[in-house]
Order: C-alpha cells, then sequence, then structure tokens
C-alpha cells in the first residue's frame, strides 16, 4: 500500500524510533518514580549532596518542576515517535539540539576544570545527541514520519 488513510497501520517502525521512544517511556517512568520519592521522602531528599547542588541554584519548588516537567515531555516524545507523528520527531529533534548546543558549552567549561571521568561523561552526552539529531534527519526516517 502506497499512501492512504491506513499507511501507518501497515508500515513497520524502524527499529532505532522504537528505541528512542521506549528510552523516553522510561525516562519518563524514572522521573515519575524521582517525583514520587521526592514527595514521599521529602527531608531525605532534601539532605542529599546532589540535591542541594541543585537547591541552591532552584529551591525545592524548582526541582520539582523540572522533575514534573522532565516525565510529561519525555512521555509526549515517547507517544510521538512511537504513533510515527511528525510532531514527535521534530519535539525530539528540539530536545536533542538543546542539549547538544548546552552539552557542547558544558563540555568546554569543563575543560577548564579537567576531570576526566566528567569530561568523558559530558564527550559521550554530546555524542549521543549528535547521533540522534543525525539519525532522526536521516531522509528514510524523515519519509516514516511525513506518510
Amino acid at each position: 500500500m502506497q499512501g492512504g488513510a491506513g499507511y501507518h497501520e501497515f508500515m513497520e517502525r524502524p527499529l532505532g524510533v522504537t528505541i528512542l521512544a521506549v528510552l523516553n517511556f522510561v525516562v519518563a517512568a524514572v522521573m515519575v518514580g524521582a517525583g514520587a520519592a521526592f514527595l514521599a521522602r521529602g527531608a531525605t531528599v532534601l539532605r542529599a549532596a546532589v540535591t542541594q547542588r541543585v537547591l541552591g541554584q532552584m529551591g525545592a519548588g524548582g526541582l520539582w518542576l523540572m522533575i514534573a516537567t522532565s516525565a510529561v515531555l519525555a512521555l509526549i516524545m515517547g507517544v510521538g515517535l512511537w504513533r510515527l507523528k511528525d510532531w514527535g520527531r521534530l519535539l525530539m529533534l528540539i530536545f536533542c539540539i538543546f542539549g547538544l548546543i548546552t552539552g557542547a558549552l558544558m563540555l568546554v567549561a569543563q575543560l577548564f576544570h579537567f576531570v576526566p571521568v566528567l569530561v568523558a561523561l559530558r564527550a559521550a552526552t554530546v555524542a549521543v545527541y549528535f547521533l540522534i539529531v543525525r539519525y532522526l534527519l536521516k531522509p528514510t526516517v524523515k519519509e516514516v514520519f511525513s506518510q
């Protein structure tokens, strides 16, 4: 079948798109769990060293808002990718391009305070964002979403 109303029903979702959708669902679930832990064990979570670093910048309300927003965004992107909706691909592209830019800036900043493990993690993050953007811009992948 070449086109028409039922084309998505017969179209096979590319493995890469399936993996990205599932990863977004996993991230959403983790964020919901983190948000629930934050609400249920607020005082304990607030004393954790990592939380203190984040809270110093945004406060407890900002942290919870970031967790909730991340969960919703990951869920929306996962649904869009799973259903082969072009808005899901575009949202994922925007998210990854933003991550690519901020990650590259953080990598450069990390070079001034060189800690090999952190530099490697930042570089890996930038590489993953780059590969996702490159994959989602492939003509064959774009075509799947445009049907």
